[in-house]
């Protein structure tokens, strides 16, 4: 199992991944909490969209934000492993987790949003180009910057998705 919010090797508590399921292109390789997974522990994270949120008055309406052909994506990420401490018990989702054991998790990495998203949200995932996945993974530099705003879509969905416990089809429903 991979858990979204990356748990520092260092860390003592794992409740740091709350805070840690993106991390900015711009600063990753110099941050404590990531500059050695961004030297030799890089991901491809797929997905088939992400969500982002706009305040209208007291509603967040959330906006899925997919590729206009419909075919799936990658996001730029960086993984890490956290060895449970001995004498720690883990709830939520890591509560399966013995002392000992180990958790890989990943994080996400954004850049500033291309003109389409920047409509809901100022920052969005690096979506990889298939071409750069290769290079990325390998280590090598890859510009982390905007997608071409022509090659997603953005529109309102169902407000299911702002509870999370909802996970099923209505997340995508229209708004």
């Amino acid at each position: 199992m991979v858990a979204l919010g990356l748990i520092p090797g260092w860390a003592e508590d794992p409740a740091v991944r709350h805070r840690l399921i993106n991390v900015r292109s711009e600063t990753a390789s110099t941050r404590p909490s990531f500059r050695a997974a961004f030297r030799s522990r890089r991901c491809l994270i797929p997905a088939s969209g992400f969500y982002e949120w706009r305040r209208n008055r007291t509603v967040r309406q959330p906006y899925l934000i997919s590729r206009v052909d419909g075919q799936p994506m990658a996001f730029a990420g960086l993984w890490e492993h956290w060895t449970v401490p001995r004498g720690k018990t883990l709830t939520g989702s890591l509560a399966t987790f013995e002392p000992g054991e180990r958790i890989e998790t990943c994080t996400i990495l954004t850049t500033a949003a291309n003109t389409l998203v920047a409509q809901v949200h100022d920052r969005m995932p690096v979506i990889l180009p298939p071409e750069a996945f290769g290079t990325w993974l390998g280590g090598e530099r890859v510009p982390l910057v905007p997608c071409a705003p022509e090659t997603l879509e953005s529109r309102p969905v169902s407000t299911a998705v702002n509870d999370h416990r909802n996970d099923d089809p209505r997340c995508l429903d229209p708004a």
